[in-house]
């Protein structure tokens, strides 16, 4: 069997495009948005294929998609964590 993947910030950008790559090769991918139901429209609904909503700042939100992935998939083989909170600072060089 193939690895199960968990990606975050996989509604857009590298992280949709990785979620789409891993599942044309056949993987198994939990993905994480803060808005599922962009991540759903994003992507095409399969067998292999899990949306959640997870909001970073919540211990208990990162536990909750953790857990229902491993309830859907059994286990996780491969964590890309590409997701990055909003912040309104500007970055001084």
């Amino acid at each position: 069997m193939k690895n199960i993947w968990f990606v975050t910030g996989a509604s857009k950008g590298l992280g949709l495009s990785l979620v789409k790559k891993l599942l044309a090769q056949g993987y198994a991918v939990a993905a994480t948005s803060r808005n599922k139901k962009s991540l759903q429209e994003a992507v095409s609904e399969t067998d292999q294929f899990l949306a959640l909503e997870m909001d970073l700042s919540s211990e208990a939100s990162v536990q909750q998609a953790v857990n229902q992935t491993l309830e859907k998939f059994g286990r996780i083989d491969v964590v890309v964590n590409n997701a990055a909170t909003a912040k309104s600072e500007v970055w001084k060089s």
